[in-house]
């Protein structure tokens, strides 16, 4: 049995809307595939669990820089006043070394946003969000 490469975190790239996001320091996607219980009359016990949808959601971890207005200054999520215009991003890891997909998501939207300024500390932020569509190497998205 061959032994595989292990992916190191200092060799993938995020991309945001097909840039590059070097600001961003922890990237973590979450993927959950539900199942529905599907009981029968006069049966104690489950008789099947049916799948349902795929749900794709994700926090990134990211530096704040000074003049580059958070998120909105990125692009992927409208100021407060203009919440009704905003537009879908697509997100994607690559693993720069093989020029591998490791994640990709398409049609993500931000669900909120949390800021440190801590005192002696860079400023980070936590960005969540969630995904209509999400895949990774084992079936990328067609180009």
């Amino acid at each position: 049995m061959a032994g595989g490469v292990i992916v190191a975190g200092a060799n993938v790239i995020v991309y945001i809307n097909g840039k590059p996001y070097g600001r961003c320091i922890d990237f973590r996607p979450t993927i959950a595939t539900p199942s529905k219980e599907i009981g029968g009359i006069d049966v104690t016990d489950l008789v099947e669990l049916a799948p349902t949808v795929q749900r794709t959601s994700f926090t990134m971890t990211i530096w704040r820089t000074k003049g580059d207005g958070g998120i909105e200054g990125m692009g992927i999520t409208p100021t407060s006043s203009e919440l009704s215009r905003g537009k879908y991003f697509s997100v994607m890891l690559l693993e720069r070394v093989t020029d591998t997909v490791l994640f990709e998501a398409r049609y993500c939207k931000v669900e909120s946003q949390s800021w440190g300024y801590a005192t002696k500390s860079l400023v980070q932020g936590t960005v969540s969000c969630k995904a209509l569509t999400s895949n990774n190497e084992v079936k990328p998205f067609k180009r």
